[in-house]
Parts: C-alpha cells; sequence; structure tokens
C-alpha cells in the first residue's frame, strides 16, 4: 500500500513526500504528515533524520538509527533546528489542521 505524505518545512513552504525527497526538499523539515492505516493521518516530528521505508512509511531516527536504516538503503531526509518556538508553534498549528486521527495517549489539541 502507498501512503501519500507531505513534509512541512520551517521556512513555510511544504512538498508532496509521498515518492520521496531529494536536494532541497530533503532539507529542512519540520514534520512529515501521513496517511496512516491505524489512526488516519500521523504527524512525524521532533527528528534529527527521516527515512522512508520501502512501504513508503515516514518515521523518524537519530545518527544511530539513520545508520542502521541505511544498511536497507531507504530514502531519508534530514530535520531542522527552529529559531524560536514560535516558528515551530505556527507550523504545528498549520501541520494540526491538517490532521484528522489521534493515537490514544496522544493529546489532542482540540479539546485540551
Amino acid at each position: 500500500m502507498k501512503y501519500k505524505a507531505v513534509a512541512f518545512y520551517s521556512d513555510g513552504r511544504s512538498a508532496d513526500a509521498t515518492d520521496g525527497l531529494i536536494g532541497e526538499n530533503a532539507r529542512g523539515i519540520q514534520a512529515i504528515l501521513q496517511e496512516n492505516k491505524y489512526v488516519g493521518v500521523e504527524i512525524v516530528t521532533g527528528c534529527d533524520y527521516y527515512l522512508q521505508d520501502k512501504n513508503g512509511i515516514w518515521f523518524g531516527c537519530n545518527i544511530f538509527g539513520l545508520f542502521n536504516a541505511m544498511l536497507d538503503n531507504p530514502q531519508f531526509a534530514m530535520g531542522t533546528m527552529m529559531a524560536t518556538s514560535d516558528e515551530y508553534d505556527e507550523i504545528m498549528t498549520l501541520v494540526n489542521t491538517e490532521k484528522n486521527g489521534w493515537l490514544a495517549k496522544e493529546k489532542r489539541p482540540d479539546i485540551g
């Protein structure tokens, strides 16, 4: 099954990440919003690196996870630090407006 995915960047732009990301689209990622067959839509954020597995599903990892996963040659993209918490909040507000599925332990902003 192919999952639709969108990458959101620290400069406010977004790009289709369904078939992977290359070049400038693989840098400066703040979050990836993707379809999830279990919860509807999920957000992958706060990661140093973003990898796409052979089924097209994105997940985040640290440097050791990147090294481990590169052995299987997935596509990957790099996250970025935000300059201010206001910038981060602005991007995450945009991402959350697109989200329609929630994990059981996830805090929902619409109900506090």
